[in-house]
Formats: structure tokens, C-alpha cells, sequence
């Protein structure tokens, strides 16, 4: 036997152990539990805690731009944890082998991944604005607070979901559904098409996505290390001058800790899926259909449900700093088991009697502001 035949049995040997890393059965089992049961479990209730934090932050109202910042990040936690949960049922077997038109893989590589990419992408640069607002009103308090009001923080945050919006396109144009022929269930299913150019232009969409990636991470970074400083400085000079803060001061120390605390969460969740897209430019085989097709598919994953507990958990950050949230939070369930034994007829009726109460609450506040009626007043 020649030296060349032994380096090509040895090299294949090699090759064949790399690439069973995680075999076929392992891979499978792990594909059951984390896409078929835990995305489905961990999305329904990240979008339970979404739905109430939008229904409290609606109560409260947007009246600065850190209130709108907070409602666009919700926004997107919510179609994030939508679109995870739709992608669990396309992972279902009982789904993809039912009597359905299309290859339900192919039908979630563009109705679930590539869009679960870009509304990764425009959390973490929400995240990004948010943290460095806070910076900026801690360095420049006055000027940013004139400059950056509520409505120019609305156009940010839609602007942040347009702009990154413009990488999907590209992708759209190249990739597509179309009737093709699956021996292995012995059906013509919609599945994918791609063009010519196909792999050029998912090589530069794919380093945009590294690039946004980064750029935000880092700026999420340099924010909330900045941000750590700054608050550790108050609560140095607060102990040592044993001086109580005014409520504006209170009020800006707990939303400064609450937005590192939001910044903490996202880096320790998000920062597993920043290493393994470096790991994918400089290892290419790392990918889906790949040399590493099987500990790729589990390591993403792994990725995607720590991205739903990032989604989910900032419900406790808001109900922890913030005592409005907190406030309103308990007064809806309070509301909620007291009502539980009557009829709709009965929850409709109290729940108009509570909105005419606030309206005439509102309507009492505002004559009570008037100088005339006010104390003391000639």
C-alpha cells in the first residue's frame, strides 16, 4: 500500500470522526427537544410577558424618549418571540409530515430565520440607542434632553427597524419558493430556488449582519461599563454625604439602573450568538449543510433560546426598578381576581367604571392646577 493511500485512509478517518462531533441520532434528539418543545415553550411565554409589559407600558404612557425607546424594544421582543414560536412549529415533525403543500424547512429558512436575523438586529441596536441616550444624558443632560425629544426618538426607533430592514431584500431576490421534486417523501413540495448569484450576495448580506452585530454589541459594551461607573460614583458620594436625593435624582438613579440592568441581560444572552458568527466567518464550514451541519444546528439552537430569555426576562427588570410598573402591573391583577367569579357583562361594566373614574381623576387634576382653585390663591 502506498504512503499516498495510507495519508488519503487517514485523512478520511480524520474527517469522518470531525464531523461526527455530534452524530446523526444525538443531533436528532437534541433537534426534538430544543426546536420542537423548548422554542414553543420558552416563545409562548416570553410573549405572555411581552404582552403584558405593553399593556402596562400603555397605561403609563410615552412621555420621554426613553418611554418610546422601551415600547420599540417590547415591539420587537414580541415579533422575535413570534416568529421563534412559529419556527418551532415548522420543526415539528407532526407538522413537517402532515399532509401540508410545502417542505416546512424550506418555508422557515425565509419565514423564520432570516427574519428571526433581522429582528435580532434591530434589538440589539434598539438596546444600543437605548444605553447610549443614557450615556448622553449623563454627559450632556440638558442639551440631549432638548435635542432628543419624544417624537425625534420615535423616528429613530422606526428608523432602526427600516434601515436594517434593507438586508432582507437581497436575499428575497435570490432565494425563493418554488415547486420542486422530494424523493424521499415521494411529493412535489414547495421548496427552495435559489439564482446564479445566489451565494455572492448571502456572503455580503452575511458580513453586514456581522458587522451590525459587532458595532452594536460594542457600543451596548462601552455604554453600560460607562454607565456602571457613573452609578457607582453617586452611591459613593450619596454615602458619604448621608444626603437624601430629590425625587428627580432618585427617579434618574433608578432608570439608569434599570437600563444597565436591561444592557446586562443582553450582553450576557446575545454574547454566545456574537462569538459563534465570528466562529462562521473564519470557520465557513460551520454552517447549515455543511462539514459541521450537526453541531452547527445545535449550537444555534442553544443561541435562540437564550435570545427568548432575553426577550422574556425584562419583565422582572421593569417590575423590579420601576414603581409605576410595579403599580399598575399588581392593580391589573388585583383587578383580575376580583372579577374572576363575575360575568362579562359584569368585568365590561367595571371595567367602564374604571376608565370614567381616571377621566374624571385627569379632569379633577387639571382644574385642581389652575391658579384660582389652588390654596391660598387671590
Amino acid at each position: 500500500m502506498s504512503n499516498s493511500t495510507v495519508l488519503n485512509n487517514v485523512l478520511a478517518t480524520q474527517s469522518y470522526l470531525t464531523d461526527k462531533i455530534i452524530g446523526d441520532k444525538v443531533r436528532q434528539i437534541w433537534y426534538v427537544v430544543l426546536k420542537c418543545a423548548m422554542y414553543d415553550l420558552f416563545a409562548t411565554i416570553g410573549i405572555v410577558a411581552n404582552v403584558i409589559n405593553l399593556s402596562v407600558f400603555w397605561e403609563m404612557g410615552c412621555h420621554d424618549s426613553a418611554g418610546v425607546t422601551l415600547i420599540s424594544l417590547t415591539l420587537s421582543d414580541l415579533v422575535s418571540l413570534l416568529i421563534l414560536f412559529w419556527m418551532g412549529m415548522c420543526y415539528n415533525p407532526l407538522f413537517t409530515y402532515s399532509d401540508v403543500s410545502f417542505d416546512t424547512q424550506s418555508v422557515v429558512y425565509l419565514s423564520g430565520g432570516w427574519l428571526k436575523i433581522y429582528i435580532s438586529r434591530v434589538t440589539s441596536w434598539i438596546t444600543a440607542f437605548l444605553s447610549l441616550e443614557r450615556c448622553l444624558c449623563i454627559a450632556m443632560p440638558l442639551r440631549v434632553r432638548r435635542a432628543l425629544t419624544k417624537s425625534r426618538s420615535v423616528y429613530i426607533n422606526a428608523g432602526i427597524f427600516v434601515v436594517i430592514f434593507c438586508m432582507l431584500p437581497p436575499i428575497y431576490s435570490t432565494t425563493w419558493l418554488d415547486w420542486q421534486w422530494f424523493p424521499d417523501r415521494n411529493r412535489t413540495l414547495l421548496g427552495l430556488d435559489f439564482s446564479s448569484d445566489r451565494d455572492h450576495v448571502y456572503d455580503t448580506v452575511a458580513l453586514v449582519n456581522v458587522v451590525l452585530t459587532y458595532v452594536s454589541f460594542f457600543i451596548i459594551l462601552a455604554c453600560t461599563l460607562l454607565l456602571v461607573a457613573t452609578l457607582n460614583k453617586q452611591l459613593q458620594w450619596r454615602n458619604a454625604t448621608s444626603k437624601k436625593l430629590s425625587s428627580a435624582s432618585s427617579k434618574e438613579l433608578r432608570v439608569n439602573k434599570m437600563i444597565v440592568l436591561i444592557a446586562l441581560l443582553f450582553i450576557s444572552f446575545f454574547f454566545p450568538g456574537t462569538v459563534v458568527l465570528l466562529v462562521m466567518v473564519f470557520v465557513p464550514e460551520f454552517n447549515k449543510g455543511m462539514f459541521y451541519n450537526n453541531l452547527f444546528t445545535v449550537v444555534w439552537a442553544f443561541i435562540h433560546i437564550l435570545e427568548a430569555w432575553n426577550s422574556s426576562f425584562n419583565i422582572f427588570v421593569y417590575y423590579h426598578m420601576s414603581s409605576k410598573f410595579r403599580s399598575i402591573l399588581n392593580y391589573k391583577f388585583r383587578c383580575l381576581r376580583r372579577s374572576s367569579g363575575k360575568t362579562v357583562t359584569d368585568k365590561l361594566d367595571q371595567c367602564n367604571y374604571v376608565q370614567h373614574s381616571l377621566s374624571v381623576r385627569k379632569q379633577c387634576e387639571f382644574v385642581a392646577s389652575i391658579p384660582i382653585f389652588q390654596k391660598n390663591s387671590y
